[in-house]
């Protein structure tokens, strides 16, 4: 089948999907862990299992679903059909996270949340992978494939501004904090919603000429991600995409928490947000023509060591430091960062080009899938252990009451030592992440110029040649 041209209204159709991605991303990792500790009053340890617990959850249904959506027909194609069915769950699931429920015994209210949030990985990573494999399936060429990715990340980075400036406004509206939290879920869960109508009508889908069968087990599904490891240049792009996401992960599971006891200044946090948020936004074009012209690892490498630089510059912050000089610091983070959010979903169509060449398949899926499926189970590992390392340091929870039968929870006050010790939390585990992803990114071999060669292989084989 000719391949269509994607005009600017189909990348902005494509991207406007990233909403839900980067947005609900965002606000999961600055608020939930926090939401969890400070206002539900869950420890710090459990309130990192609770997510670890949706992020396993996730290391089953990511590549079930990149399968799944491989072997999808209906008259909406295998990817955008999931589209349309997901628009209410998306919504539904995303309020029930933030619903205040404080149940008469703590591992009741885990319970609940560990629940609401497996529910929510189900809805995001039905969504998401198919989306995900899209870019691969709407265009073959190298540079409109990094321009809708580049696309999907401004609109991805947008969301992500308004989840900076937002959920703290309409947290406010509440009469209690708890309640302001359920306000803003529902607020951003009907707005992550919508945006999927668009992305339906404004994208396509290239015909798959290859007829494949449904498995017939599990275990046959999972056999055909095993395949996955002959292809090196995927390991070193899971690689560095996995360190990149989980400094990413880190950085905003600890900032709330780093804002609100080591500086003192909570109130800061949509500024400072919003300057990291803009200027990720401003960055993107320099690291799309940056990756078009030197490469993609090239690029990579050059955000990652300006964001290095960023996370050692907050070392001298302190509750007495400028207000312009928080923000100076944050825009440093924020220049380098974006390149670690934005090139690894860059370099995807590639890694999956180099499958075809190996299996003469196109398995994006298949890629999409367990690329979510690596990236979420890093998150998980992550998040439980950034939640012992918080219980280690002695940090603690909202105070459970119970006031004429009924649970209150109210903020627990930390010790000057766990405010000492968190610092060191919140700079040394995205630092180790960087620096492992920096050296995992000169393993990673693609340049544009063999990109070319390997298009023109591919087109060879598709003609007929041995």
């Amino acid at each position: 089948m000719e391949a269509r041209k994607v005009k600017v209204r189909n990348m902005i159709a494509y991207g406007i999907g990233d909403v839900y991605g980067g947005g609900s991303f965002f606000i999961i990792n600055f608020f939930f862990l926090f939401f969890l500790i400070n206002i539900i009053g869950i420890v710090p340890g459990v309130a990192g299992f609770i997510i670890m617990i949706g992020s396993i959850w996730d290391g089953i249904t990511d590549p079930m679903m990149g399968y799944i959506s491989d072997m999808t027909k209906s008259r909406f194609g295998r990817r955008r059909v999931y589209f349309l069915a997901g628009i209410v769950p998306v919504a539904v699931s995303f309020m029930l996270i933030w619903l205040p429920v404080v149940l008469p015994a703590m591992w009741m209210t885990a319970v609940y949340y560990g629940f609401a949030f497996v529910l929510f990985k189900t809805v995001f990573t039905m969504m998401m992978v198919p989306y995900s494999a899209l870019n691969a399936e709407m265009s073959g060429d190298y540079k409109e494939r990094t321009r809708l990715s580049g696309v999907r990340i401004i609109f991805s980075q947008i969301s992500a501004l308004l989840a900076a400036l937002f959920p703290s406004i309409l947290i406010k509206m509440g009469s209690t904090p708890a309640q302001g939290y359920l306000i803003m879920g529902v607020v951003f869960g009907i707005f992550y919603a919508l945006p999927w109508v668009f992305v339906f009508l404004g994208t396509w889908e290239l015909q798959v000429e290859e007829e494949e069968k449904l498995p017939s087990s599990l275990i046959e599904i999972f056999k055909n991600f095993a395949l996955l490891v002959k292809n090196r240049t995927f390991i070193f792009h899971i690689l560095l995409y996995i360190f990149a996401y989980s400094a990413m992960d880190a950085l905003m599971m600890l900032f709330k928490l780093f804002l609100h006891n080591n500086l003192n200044r909570g109130n800061l946090f949509s500024l400072t947000m919003g300057s990291l948020v803009v200027t990720q936004i401003l960055m993107l074009s320099v690291y799309v023509m940056i990756a078009n012209k030197k490469g993609k690892a090239f690029a990579f490498r050059i955000g990652l060591s300006i964001w290095l630089v960023g996370m050692l510059l907050t070392y001298f912050l302190n509750e007495t430091t400028p207000v312009y000089v928080i923000v100076a610091v944050c825009v440093l983070i924020g220049s380098g960062a974006i390149a670690g959010v934005m090139i690894p979903w860059a370099i995807l169509p590639t890694t999956i080009d180099v499958d075809e060449i190996m299996t003469c398949r196109q398995r994006s899926g298949v890629y999409a899938g367990s690329m979510t499926l690596m990236r979420k189970i890093a998150q998980g590992i992550t998040s439980f252990i950034l939640g012992l390392l918080l219980s280690g340091i002695g940090y603690k929870p909202a105070i459970r009451e119970f006031v004429n039968g009924l649970p209150v929870v109210t903020e627990q006050i930390q010790s000057a030592s766990t405010i000492y010790y968190l610092k060191f939390l919140f700079l040394g585990v995205p630092i180790v992440y960087i620096i492992l992803a920096i050296i995992s990114s000169w393993f990673f071999k693609v340049t544009p110029e063999r990109h070319k060669i390997l298009k023109a292989e591919i087109e060879r084989l598709k003609m007929g040649g041995s």
